[in-house]
């Protein structure tokens, strides 16, 4: 197991714990375990680098290594804890996952620890009760992840996600020209409040 020299409290809990691991400059991944890397967020930055795309970026770099990735989320009830509307939450992460993003949910710091220490300690990692569901569907483009996001909201759907992404083009411009949404042809007031409350954690 290999763990970013940044990962200072990580460290310190798997050294308080017993559990071996390497020390290294990793410029992607925060854990690597043979073929696996993963990338550790606390439940309230995973749900702000959904909407600063930051986390886009992050999947994109992970995807270039070749390695099978995953993003393990601690504190997981925080995600839940600061959004307006859960069953938002829900299909933001389910686009994640059909975009090829395994998302493991973890309680505490302590979690973590075990979950890495028994991975570690597999024989093979590869067999199957380790198996992440890696191969599942990925979209093609980045307009397709866009109306996917865009299609979580209530009352809004794949065709309504595209109508409004063709008028204004970004999620960001989106967010920006919330009082737009309702002029745009075929676009009606439902529609514009349930993107308003997808992005308004």
């Amino acid at each position: 197991m290999i763990i970013d020299i940044k990962e200072i409290e990580l460290i310190k809990l798997l050294k308080r714990y017993g559990v071996k691991f390497e020390k290294k400059v990793l410029p992607v991944f925060d854990v690597i375990i043979g073929d696996y890397g993963f990338e550790l967020k606390r439940g309230n930055d995973f749900l702000v680098s959904i909407f600063d795309n930051r986390i886009f970026e992050q999947i994109r770099k992970m995807k270039l290594t070749g390695l099978k990735f995953a993003v393990l989320v601690y504190r997981f009830e925080e995600v839940y804890l600061k959004a307006k509307n859960r069953n938002i939450v829900t299909g933001m992460i389910l686009s994640l996952y059909l975009q090829g993003i395994p998302i493991i949910p973890l309680g505490t710091t302590s979690d973590i620890v075990y979950f890495l220490d028994r991975l570690n300690k597999a024989e093979d990692i590869t067999d199957d009760s380790y198996d992440f569901n890696w191969n599942i569907p990925k979209f093609k483009n980045n307009y397709e992840r866009k109306v996917a996001s865009l299609s979580c909201a209530k009352d809004v759907g794949v065709k309504k996600a595209m109508i409004v992404l063709e008028n204004l083009k970004t999620i960001k411009k989106i967010a920006l020209n919330i009082d737009e949404i309702d002029k745009i042809d075929n676009i009606g007031p439902a529609t514009k409040k349930g993107i308003e409350e997808l992005l308004s954690f």
